[in-house]
């Protein structure tokens, strides 16, 4: 995926979510991208707690 295709992902993703109370984890498959991690709402900063729901597209 390049660049501008993963910030128009990340943008629509970010308004779907309520900033005060929902949070993401974007991760990027494949080796060359596998350590770029992005995260949004709440979770920016916040431990993972295991209670996730993870969607591959």
């Amino acid at each position: 995926m390049d660049r501008t295709l993963l910030d128009k992902c990340l943008a629509e993703v970010a308004g779907l979510l309520d900033e005060a109370k929902d949070n993401a984890a974007i991760y990027r498959l494949g080796s060359a991208c596998a350590t770029e991690r992005f995260y949004l709402g709440v979770g920016e900063k916040a431990e993972r707690l295991g209670d996730e729901q993870v969607f591959i597209a």
